[in-house]
């Protein structure tokens, strides 16, 4: 009879368990973690002095609405991205030497120029929530278009259509192409909101669309120079009931971070890699293969799409950006749990096998975006994105940090080694803990039988 009580047990501890790591306690954040920048306000390099006065005075500068969302590196060069989500934000794009000077405060330069982030100006930057740069320097830039629908409401202005525009950063930041994006693809409440870059065919980017009511992922093919998207309601929506976002701006918690894997080759010898994505409000982490999404045909096969997702498991907590290195890491916040965690999506079930990298209450607030440099360092941009949301930032506090760690690998954009299907291969859900469970619910059933027999036989 002890052995049946001792088999509860383990069922009701399995059946309430939550995937956590042993390093979850650790409180040293900053003793692993180099702050590179942190600012209360965005402040820039103006023209002039007077300039500077004069827009202040018009409102078209406010610095507590200029709110950091991304920031990625190439050369000795740190990129910001700044949207316009608020008015007063003088300018969407930026840029600051690798290696501040100034730690506190530094003023961003607008990239390329002030010109090329005129509002209202089509032709120009107008709200650019994130980007990446390719190994060739080229900066894939998605350009939201128009500003905020909270922008609108406070000021009437010409509404540019959402566009991708390449950049090349060795060639004086010569725009190399812009795609305006159809509106059957990116429609009236489409917010493109993250992008990865494949070098597969002439180059792929895959751009997270946060749209409330449809959210997918945009194909843009470079060498075809058209786009198309897929979209599946069960794995890039929010969590039931938690799909309003917190404050007076267009961005949804529909899916919201995207990673892309490391090349593996399969076992026909096609080289693959996966596809990772999560909402902004959902505990899951979905995968899928990449080759489906650049294979148009297939994308507008909602059934067949749907059955190739993969569901990896859960997360304690919601999460905003993640990316992956070259050596399949996959590096992600934890925004309830103040945390960044890693995982190794080659070796472990992610649902029990993700790691802590640092745990701090104080120190990490929002964890917005992540960045690689060519040293191996891995940056994290820190937020207090809920006050901005709320309208409640305070100017007196850090607001912004983007701080770096050694983690001894590059981006994925690096050519990885030709490596195996990862394995296991990526389960769905917590498949390790079900498994174990079934287990013990069978022995149980043997153990209630046999005892049911044995009283039978001696009875």
């Amino acid at each position: 009879m002890a052995v049946v009580w001792l088999l509860l047990f383990l069922l009701f501890q399995l059946s309430n368990a939550h995937p956590v790591s042993s390093e979850e306690n650790q409180d040293d954040y900053p003793n692993k973690f180099q702050l590179v920048y942190q600012w209360h306000t965005v402040n820039f390099t103006w023209p002039s002095h007077r300039h500077y006065k004069s827009v202040l005075h018009q409102r078209l500068y406010i610095p507590e609405n200029v709110f950091i969302s991304n920031v990625k590196i190439f050369n000795d060069t740190m990129y910001l991205a700044m949207p316009r989500l608020k008015l007063g934000v003088p300018a969407t794009l930026g840029q600051l030497p690798l290696e501040p000077e100034v730690i506190t405060d530094s003023l961003v330069t607008p990239f390329p120029n002030w010109e090329m982030n005129t509002l209202g100006k089509c032709s120009c930057f107008q709200s650019v929530h994130s980007f990446e740069i390719d190994l060739d320097g080229v900066m894939w830039v998605i350009d939201n278009g128009r500003p905020s629908i909270s922008y609108i409401r406070n000021r009437n202005g010409r509404i540019c259509l959402p566009s991708l525009v390449l950049v090349d950063l060795k060639n004086d930041s010569v725009i190399l192409e812009r795609y305006v994006f159809p509106n059957t693809i990116v429609g009236a409440d489409s917010y493109l909101k993250d992008i990865v870059i494949d070098d597969v065919d002439g180059g792929y980017a895959y751009i997270i669309d946060n749209s409330k009511t449809n959210p997918g992922i945009v194909v843009y093919s470079r060498r075809e120079n058209s786009a198309w998207k897929f979209s599946d309601s069960r794995s890039m929506k929010a969590d039931a009931n938690e799909n309003q976002h917190p404050g007076d701006m267009d961005i949804s918690g529909n899916i919201n971070g995207i990673a892309l894997g490391p090349r593996y080759t399969k076992e026909n010898e096609v080289i693959e890699r996966y596809v990772f994505f999560s909402s902004l409000f959902s505990f899951k982490l979905y995968a899928m293969h990449a080759s489906w999404l650049r294979n148009r045909s297939i994308s507008n096969s909602f059934s067949m799409m749907t059955r190739n997702i993969i569901e990896m498991g859960s997360k304690s907590s919601y999460s905003d950006g993640m990316i992956m290195d070259e050596k399949g890491i996959l590096y992600y916040g934890l925004l309830q749990d103040h945390s960044i965690a890693s995982w190794d999506s080659f070796t472990v079930n992610f649902s029990i096998g993700h790691s802590i990298l640092a745990h701090d209450t104080k120190h990490i607030t929002w964890v917005e975006r992540f960045a690689f440099d060519e040293a191996n360092n891995l940056y994290v941009l820190l937020t207090r994105f809920t006050k901005f949301a709320m309208k409640v930032t305070n100017p007196k506090k850090v607001n912004y940090k983007i701080e770096r760690i050694n983690v001894g690998a590059n981006s994925y954009l690096q050519p990885s080694e030709n490596v195996t299907e990862p394995e296991p291969s990526p389960p769905g859900g917590s498949n390790s803990i079900k498994a174990v469970r079934v287990i013990l619910m069978f022995l149980l059933f043997i153990i209630t039988s046999m005892n049911e027999y044995i009283f039978n036989v001696f009875h």
